[in-house]
């Protein structure tokens, strides 16, 4: 559909702010060795890798930034070694966007990313031995973070391209993102000639009432299935998606739309506004890994708006992004998402 490349060629004009959990992602990779030590452990000196990526708001951020959009990033980090090693994680995706752009910046899209002394910074880290997944730990840093850092972040905004079109929350309970914290940026967002729309992706939050009311009324949310059933207490049979996704929108009350993700299934997009429903098929993908799949989803979705596109349109070019990510590791580029569109369309 050429409307649909048409609108991820324009990209580049959209800029996104992304408020949320920023976490560091520890990958170790090992051999299975046959050696054990006197206490009784398998030793993989040498024989393992590690590797770091961004996971949370932060892989949100690269995901805009290999789209060649403009986000402008908020969080915090901790004043610790896994907190600087997440900064400059950031700036190396940020330069490498800047490479494969016209952006001339002066660093102002990191701006908001603040770091603090005395938090630990979210971590999780993934271990696998022989390719295949043993376990995967999570520290997070769950204390809320005082509103007066927001209200700093929000006065050293400065945008070059004009006020971005979109907010995105995603929150991953974390701390970040709290009832005083969540006010302000509305706040901020309401206030702007332009309404920003904001876009809100959560994790961890159905059953905790306290933490989904400061998100009740926002412009458009993003859950996947698992989320959309313990919120409506609807077990999904492949046919009830309708009622599953009505009885997440009298929960939520969004302003436009509710946008179901559903893995290699596809997507549900509830557009509450016009009162219509879609079903999106995936475009299918061998051995798909959809770790990171739905901060890609996120993205795309995000920029499509923020260029002017239809709700409708925005959820398919997201659901193509999608399928990219699921299919590759890294985070998919604006050129990779044309040539599926044009493909498959």
């Amino acid at each position: 559909m050429k409307a649909l490349s048409e609108t991820v060629e324009k990209f580049k004009e959209g800029s996104v702010i992304v408020a949320g959990d920023l976490i560091l992602e520890e990958n170790i990779r090992a051999i299975k060795s046959e050696k054990i030590d006197s206490e009784g452990f398998l030793i993989y000196a040498g024989n393992y890798a590690r590797t770091y990526n961004l996971d949370g708001a932060a892989n949100v951020f690269v995901n805009i930034a290999a789209l060649q959009g403009r986000a402008y990033l908020c969080g915090v980090i901790g004043g610790d070694y896994f907190g600087d090693l997440l900064y400059l994680n950031l700036q190396k995706q940020f330069i490498q966007r800047e490479k494969r752009s016209s952006f001339t910046s002066n660093f102002s899209e990191l701006k908001g990313v603040i770091g603090l002394k005395d938090r630990k910074t979210a971590l999780k880290t993934r271990i696998y031995v022989d390719n295949n997944k043993l376990a995967k730990l999570v520290e997070e840093a769950q204390q809320d973070v005082d509103k007066t850092i927001v209200q700093n972040i929000i006065e050293r905004f400065e945008f070059n391209e004009g006020i971005p079109r979109v907010l995105i929350f995603s929150d991953y309970k974390n701390g970040f993102l709290n009832s005083g914290t969540v006010r302000l940026f509305r706040k901020y967002c309401e206030d702007q000639k332009l309404k920003i729309k904001i876009i809100v992706d959560f994790k961890h939050l159905t059953g905790k009432p306290e933490r989904l009311e400061k998100y009740i009324g926002c412009y458009g949310f993003k859950l996947d299935l698992i989320e959309a059933q313990e919120m409506s207490g609807i077990k999904s049979n492949g046919e009830n998606l309708e009622e599953i996704s009505k009885k997440c929108a009298e929960i939520l009350q969004p302003q436009e739309f509710l946008l179901i993700t559903m893995g290699s299934n596809g997507m549900f997009l509830d557009n509450v506004w016009e009162g219509t429903k879609e079903y999106i098929p995936a475009v299918r993908v061998e051995n798909p890994d959809i770790a990171g799949a739905e901060d890609a989803v996120t993205a795309s979705l995000s920029l499509a708006l923020a260029t002017g596109a239809i709700e409708s349109d925005a959820a398919r070019i997201a659901n193509y992004s999608a399928s990219i990510a699921a299919s590759k590791k890294g985070a998919v580029s604006k050129k990779e998402l044309i040539d599926l569109i044009e493909k498959v369309d």
